[in-house]
């Protein structure tokens, strides 16, 4: 399974950024050009992604109910976004590899907010607030999940 010389312990580097696992050799002392212009590109998508997150965030409008509509709304619009990307990389030359990752791992990972979501249903339990909590979750993950499925479609009728 691995080669001879191939290093082990902290010289073995992961990189899962093509949705699948690939192991990278590098010299000990070295970092690996390609992955270090990976993380560049992911990190600048998440900052992106997290500056439109917060400034959604910031409308008004969507703050004057007990459910979290800011938070429904950037993963619907996540999961649509994250879509249309999947699809459009199956046919589009354009979206090389480094782009994809800034903008599906950087971009919608920054963007969207499931860690949020988590901590808001089980507050919702908290508080007290079953009924609400329930229709939260639900609508999130169907509305996600049709969400992926539309940008996908939407991708699709625009090729």
């Amino acid at each position: 399974m691995f080669r001879q010389g191939m290093y082990l312990s902290t010289d073995l580097l992961y990189n899962i950024c093509k949705n699948r696992l690939e192991i990278i050799e590098r010299k000990p002392g070295r970092v690996n050009g390609k992955m270090f212009f990976n993380c560049l590109a992911v990190g600048a998508g998440g900052f992106a992604g997290s500056v439109f997150r917060y400034i959604i965030g910031l409308i008004p409008w969507l703050n004057k109910s007990e459910m979290p509509f800011q938070t429904l709304i950037v993963n619907v619009a996540g999961a649509v976004i994250i879509g249309m990307l999947v699809k459009s990389a199956d046919t589009a030359v354009l979206l090389d590899g480094r782009f994809m990752l800034f903008l599906k791992v950087g971009i919608c990972g920054g963007f969207t907010t499931f860690s949020t979501f988590s901590l808001e249903s089980l507050e919702l339990l908290e508080m007290g607030k079953p009924g609400i909590f329930a229709v939260y979750v639900i609508a999130s993950i169907v509305l996600c999940i049709l969400g992926v499925f539309c940008g996908k479609y939407i991708a699709g009728a625009l090729q």
